[in-house]
């Protein structure tokens, strides 16, 4: 996913609590040509952000490997520090393991319900659940863009 968010995006910093995972995915990107607009951090989602403003946030199979008081606790500290008009995607798994404290669906329940995100759409089947979310506006992108009809 980093590096297909490299070839979509001006910069993008990924992080993961695994050395192996990020030494793979540094490998991949030098691959794939793209190494020098990542900035691999060896990281856990709990831990404080980077204070970069960052206007996309992908929190992708993550969010269930944290209590929801925790996950509640990360969310309202680094919300209000993101960029005016931020994206925030989250996506996960939504069958129960027994390993994770929560499941994709109580993930995004958490995430959505934190003050500052507005939900703008979304995708579900039986197996993932996608939301997104703005940090801006609960209008549209369409609405907000001025797409004829919207």
């Amino acid at each position: 996913m980093t590096e297909q968010l490299a070839g979509r995006c001006d910069h993008v910093t990924a992080t993961d609590i695994s050395t192996v995972a990020l030494d793979a995915t540094h490998r991949r990107l030098i691959d794939a040509g793209c190494r020098e607009r990542v900035t691999l951090l060896r990281s856990s989602l709990d831990a404080p952000w980077p204070t970069t403003g960052f206007d996309l946030v992908v929190l992708s199979e993550v969010c269930y490997y944290l209590q929801p008081a925790t996950l509640r606790t990360v969310l309202d500290r680094e919300v209000p520090r993101l960029s005016r008009s931020a994206t925030v995607i989250a996506a996960h798994w939504r069958h129960e393991v027994p390993d994770y404290p929560m499941t994709g669906d109580r993930a995004n329940d958490v995430i959505g319900a934190t003050p500052g995100l507005h939900h703008i759409g979304g995708y579900v089947d039986s197996d993932v659940v996608i939301e997104v979310f703005d940090t801006g506006s609960p209008t549209s992108v369409a609405a907000r863009t001025g797409v004829p009809g919207a």
